[in-house]
């Protein structure tokens, strides 16, 4: 968590200063395009994007895990900014690649950011089967509330319904080999 706080934090400040000394005597020749008033409302956006990321890990308390798990005393958390968006942490790095965007004007650091956020994207149907395994039908009445990324990400199509597999014993196929004709 440190490490991700500080990740944020110095990249948004980095993007702070970028948009603010952009201009005629910023780095026109690594971006052509400068525009200070975009920049500078990417950084703002950058900047509401740490605060709300804060705000997730304060909500989630002891069930926030590095990778998707079941922990042993979870808790389903519907407050707080998951009043919102079931994965909300997910939809703030989808904000932060908007921010991005804005405040660098710079399209191969956006493409590197999306590529990042559409792979950590990929972990909502493990968590969704992990969270229904855990809380069953309570779940499925919040999941039905609540949109998993919130306004205005519902269109990427992660509230459809989840297929939930129930863990199948392994039996073992008979081998046709193995079968012989009874004449």
């Amino acid at each position: 968590l440190c490490s991700l706080l500080i990740y944020f934090f110095t990249l948004t400040a980095g993007m702070l200063l970028w948009a603010l000394k952009s201009g005629d005597n910023g780095p026109n020749l690594i971006h052509p395009l400068q525009i200070w008033q975009i920049q500078l409302i990417g950084s703002f956006l950058l900047i509401v994007c740490l605060v709300l990321f804060v705000v997730v890990h304060i909500d989630l308390g002891k069930n926030w895990s590095p990778q998707p798990e079941k922990k042993a005393q979870h808790e389903l958390v519907t407050g707080g900014i998951y009043r919102y968006a079931r994965h909300p942490m997910y939809a703030i790095f989808l904000w932060a690649g908007i921010g991005t965007l804005m405040s660098t004007l710079n399209f191969v650091i956006t493409w590197c950011v999306f590529g990042l956020v559409f792979i950590t994207l990929r972990r909502i149907e493990t968590e969704e089967r992990i969270l229904f395994e855990l809380f069953g039908e309570e779940y499925v009445e919040y999941r039905k509330r609540v949109s998993a990324l919130g306004f205005p990400w519902g269109c990427l199509g992660y509230d459809r319904e989840i297929s939930v597999t129930t863990p199948r014993t392994q039996r073992r196929q008979p081998n046709p080999r193995n079968y012989h004709a009874i004449v």
